[in-house]
């Protein structure tokens, strides 16, 4: 029965087993990759390692749905501008009080 070239893959899998060649030497064996990644075609890697690649990822579309930044800025930053904005309210009511004495 002849071994088929492509295996059965499962819609969605990220990885599948492929058959081990035989080898006289088990260190070659070894060398060998058991998976294969399955996460990109040569379609899709094409476009994933294109030249334009790190200017997509500073698109501002990106840049607003990082989790790093929205963490960053929503707790933190906001509670720093809140303070700052009372502050600087604070001395224009004051820098206005002394003007009009």
């Amino acid at each position: 029965r002849p071994m088929r070239l492509a295996p059965e893959v499962e819609p969605g899998a990220p990885t599948v087993q492929k058959p081990l060649p035989l080898h006289r030497s088990n260190v070659l064996r070894l060398m060998r990759a058991r998976r294969v990644d399955l996460n990109f075609d040569w379609r899709n890697w094409a476009y994933h390692n294109g030249p334009f690649r790190h200017l997509r990822e500073w698109s501002p579309l990106n840049v607003w749905k990082s989790v790093d930044l929205r963490r960053s800025l929503f707790p933190d930053v906001l509670q720093v501008g809140v303070v700052a904005a009372g502050v600087c309210w604070y001395n224009q009511a004051i820098a206005a009080t002394v003007l009009r004495s």
